[in-house]
């Protein structure tokens, strides 16, 4: 491919994921001012009518128990509802950096799936320039999803080296059954090659008896700028 047709390409890449990223935070905020809010009013009104049937009635035979379940629906929802809005829109990156937003992610994958994870950290964790940031954080998001969705993994750990000129990110994936992960045929791996692309970084997949390593390496000097 010439240069020209790679720079080309390279600029619709940037643009496409700009324009989801855009796209994602409408979603996030919508369901952070729509459906949190509603979800808060349904809360107080369900309150204030048991707090009116307990003043009329002290028995409330057969009816607090439900209104303790409904309670609990309402707040998983709600629970639910903020967790959604973090994967799309990740104000965990935005505050703290990728090392604690990805540990989020690790433990969200802990508490509801028989996957385990593990993060490892090297070096003195830095910041990056935030579409840096976005775009690793998206990249190990959609390996962790996917190991979760189409591997029989036991175990992922995501390994953070802070070196002197460079970041190298390692997603390392241990599977029972190798046949899922052998050769180059990875799922959602394109979208991930895209995205490593457009943040002037690399990746290297490593594949061996017991898994598939994801290097990734990210310079400072095209991070940090």
């Amino acid at each position: 491919m010439k240069k020209s047709d790679e720079d080309l390409q390279l600029r619709f890449l940037n643009a496409t994921y700009i324009a989801q990223e855009e796209e994602r935070k409408r979603i996030s905020n919508d369901l952070h001012d729509e459906i949190g809010a509603q979800l808060t009013f349904l809360k107080l009104n369900l309150q204030a009518l048991y707090k009116g049937r307990r003043m009329a009635d002290s028995r409330m035979i057969g009816e607090e128990q439900l209104f303790h379940d409904i309670f609990k629906i309402v707040d998983d929802v709600n629970t639910r509802n903020r967790e959604i809005i973090n994967d799309i829109s990740p104000t965990t990156l935005e505050e703290f950096g990728l090392e604690k937003a990805v540990g989020k992610v690790l433990a969200n994958v802990n508490n509801s799936y028989t996957l385990h994870t593990k993060l490892q950290t090297e070096g003195t964790f830095r910041r990056l320039n935030p579409r840096t940031e976005l775009m690793l954080y998206r990249v190990v998001q959609e390996l962790t999803t996917n190991a979760v969705k189409y591997s029989d993994g036991w175990r992922l750990t995501v390994i953070f080296k802070w070196g002197e000129s460079r970041l190298t990110l390692t997603v390392s994936q241990f599977d029972r059954i190798r046949s899922l992960n052998l050769g180059r045929d990875k799922k959602g791996l394109p979208s991930i090659q895209n995205r490593i692309k457009t943040i002037d970084a690399s990746i290297k997949l490593i594949d061996n008896a017991v898994g598939t390593d994801y290097v990734i390496t990210v310079p400072y000097e095209r991070a940090e700028n």
